[in-house]
């Protein structure tokens, strides 16, 4: 799968996993592993995002 198509539904997992993680604050449990996988997420998106900035800059290189 594609960048473009990997990051939005990054994206609307880690809007899922925020709701879930309020919910379980305002009823008082524990929210550990939703908060584990919504870095991990976000770790994911910082990657790619990383990747894709390096691969255009490489790619603009060879232009010259």
């Amino acid at each position: 799968m594609a960048t473009t198509h990997i990051a939005p539904v990054l994206e609307k997992r880690i809007q899922e996993l925020n709701k879930k993680i309020d919910s379980n604050i305002l009823r008082g449990k524990s929210y550990k592993n939703e908060a584990r996988e919504h870095r991990a997420l976000l770790s994911k998106i910082k990657n790619l995002a990383r990747r894709s900035v390096f691969s255009h800059s490489f790619s603009f290189l060879h232009l010259f």
